[in-house]
């Protein structure tokens, strides 16, 4: 039987030897992302087109922790980020910015991030675990429109606002009997005033338009389920056909509609949606939007029975 001394002294060292592993690997991570000459960023995110968020290692020296974090434009405007404390964790940082507005007005601007480490100023770097990479998709301010992207280059992390296009969303979708509704949003470089889906059978010419006023900005049209199935023979037949849903307004050609909510990458993962009934005459037949797969918005309409939710629509 052992006696409690020996109990004692076998936690003791088991307690070291752990705390030796622990700051060993710490180390071998620390030497992957702490740069002697840079502050390495390994997470960076937009949220909602409005709100900066990015983290990174550092030491646990508290004279060699990240202090201060901005962003640089070329042309000498800057925009501060704020630390944010991570209790539990003092070997990473963190820190968040509301991104500027109403500055970028005719040509892309690009501003560069830096950081007050022990009292020095380093440029930021990134250098994401496990071969992640910076966010694919552009974040779209509601306030101005500005196209927000993230951009890493060698000895930088760049941050690029391109000028608003003239385009229309759809923030949300409401499936009603027979119908859906899509609710619009506007950039904020639209006028007001009128506009119209286009929806345009896929491989084919034919083709529904569905007007729309847009007011302060915002604006609804209803898809019927009954005027696709006039215009489409197939469709009548009993045979699956998909729509593409379109944007037209001012002097722009047609263009595919994407989701307005910009901090989804892949709304067709995010956004499953019931197909709904719909009758012409004596035809019965099912209605249902979903997200491609390079994130625009299409219709399917199919004969027979259908299950609540579908997974996922015909095509891309």
């Amino acid at each position: 039987m052992m006696m409690p001394s020996s109990i004692k002294r076998i936690v003791q060292t088991s307690r070291r030897t752990v705390g030796r592993v622990r700051r060993k690997a710490l180390g071998i991570i620390s030497s992957r992302f702490v740069d002697l000459n840079a502050v390495v960023a390994t997470d960076v995110s937009v949220a909602n087109g409005t709100l900066l968020t990015l983290g990174g290692l550092q030491s646990e020296n508290s004279r060699n922790q990240v202090s201060e974090l901005w962003f640089t434009s070329s042309d000498g405007q800057r925009f501060e980020c704020h630390m944010r404390p991570i209790k539990s964790f003092n070997s990473r940082w963190q820190a968040t910015g509301r991104l500027p507005i109403n500055v970028v007005s005719l040509e892309a601007k690009t501003w560069t991030a830096f950081a007050v480490v022990g009292g020095k100023t380093k440029r930021i770097t990134f250098r994401a675990p496990g071969g992640d990479t910076l966010p694919k998709t552009p974040a779209v301010s509601p306030d101005d429109g500005t196209i927000w992207s993230c951009r890493a280059q060698p000895g930088a992390l760049l941050l690029i606002g391109e000028p608003a296009p003239e385009q229309l969303y759809v923030d949300r979708l409401t499936v009603h009997m027979g119908s859906i509704v899509c609710h619009i949003r506007a950039s904020a470089t639209v006028s007001d005033g009128e506009a119209g889906l286009v929806l345009r059978k896929r491989k084919a010419k034919a083709e529904v338009r569905i007007p729309l006023q847009i007011t302060d900005g915002r604006g609804e049209a209803r898809i019927k389920g009954e005027n696709i199935l006039a215009s489409d023979v197939a469709a009548q037949a009993g045979e699956t056909v998909v729509w593409d849903v379109l944007m037209e307004h001012s002097a722009r050609d047609p263009y595919r509609v994407r989701l307005g909510l910009t901090d989804i990458e892949d709304p067709r993962g995010v956004f499953k949606y019931a197909a709904v009934p719909f009758h012409s005459g004596s035809r019965r037949r099912f209605l249902r939007p979903y997200w491609t797969l390079d994130g625009y918005l299409s219709l399917e309409i199919k004969g027979g029975r259908h299950t609540d939710v579908q997974p996922e629509g015909t095509g891309s």
